[in-house]
């Protein structure tokens, strides 16, 4: 098939699925199927078509079709992210709502996957795609809080979150706060923390990075480590407010790791 004719289908199958003319079941997955080969095509429109065909796939398509669409969307994401903004756009939106409706079942199969293509997308330099990233962690936070399997995945996740209150652009920072007001009602006692320092006249990142890892340490002593490895990553970022923002992380949490090391020395010395 010529890329005239790829287009021509991608534009059909996109104008189907976004205005719902398919009522019968068998043909509503044919097209989902056939949308998602086309996803894998290397035309940027023909890619731009499907995906916003996906976007508009009914809610309870997206669930039966929650593991396909995630594999190509997250498989094509670190590509899209250098050659095409608006297409990475929607294609984090159509993540975003595959994560919020999916079961914990799914949700166990898929957010690995999804992490670790966030994680790779969110030092790219357009402003917009990192904020886009930051609210997909948000929903990687909500989603994986309480299942045990995704421990890392969760708390990966807030960690970057926090690291990127520090982005050079307002609009991401602010991304962050909304994030982590979000999601953070999911850990008991973080949320007052937030919210006291979100409300300051003059936010001071440093006291709030020791608050967090302070109660972190607290809470979750297990996982200090993944947040530690978390700021490693962007000690060399090209953002001096990463570097920094990093910087006071991996201080703070190896610390703390010394410091839960000794205890445990002592305890089984007893």
């Amino acid at each position: 098939m010529g890329e005239s004719q790829k287009l021509c289908v991608a534009a059909f199958f996109s104008t189907l699925l976004q205005h719902s003319h398919l009522t019968d079941r068998r043909l509503l997955a044919l097209v989902i199927e056939r949308t998602l080969e086309l996803c894998e095509d290397p035309l940027e429109d023909t890619l731009r078509l499907a995906v916003q065909g996906l976007k508009a796939v009914p809610k309870k398509e997206i669930l039966r079709h929650a593991s396909e669409q995630l594999k190509v969307l997250t498989g094509a994401l670190p590509m899209w992210a250098v050659e095409g903004r608006p297409l990475i756009l929607k294609a984090i939106s159509t993540l975003v709502t595959i994560l919020q409706l999916c079961t914990d079942e799914t949700a166990k199969k898929l957010i690995p996957k999804a992490y670790h293509t966030a994680k790779e997308c969110l030092e790219n330099a357009d402003a917009e795609i990192r904020g886009a990233m930051v609210g997909l962690l948000g929903v990687l936070v909500k989603r994986a809080s309480g299942i045990e399997l995704l421990t890392r995945q969760c708390h990966g996740s807030l960690a970057r979150l926090l690291l990127h209150l520090q982005d050079s652009c307002p609009a991401v920072s602010q991304a962050c706060q909304l994030a982590l007001r979000q999601c953070t009602p999911h850990f008991t006692g973080f949320n007052v923390v937030i919210e006291d320092h979100f409300s300051r006249e003059a936010f001071i990142f440093t006291t709030f990075i020791r608050g967090m890892t302070a109660l972190l340490h607290e809470r979750f002593p297990g996982v200090m480590a993944v947040y530690r490895d978390a700021a490693l990553r962007f000690s060399n970022s090209s953002s001096p407010a990463l570097r920094s923002g990093s910087a006071v992380l991996i201080e703070d949490g190896e610390k703390l790791l010394e410091h839960h090391g000794i205890m445990e020395t002592q305890k089984s010395s007893l």
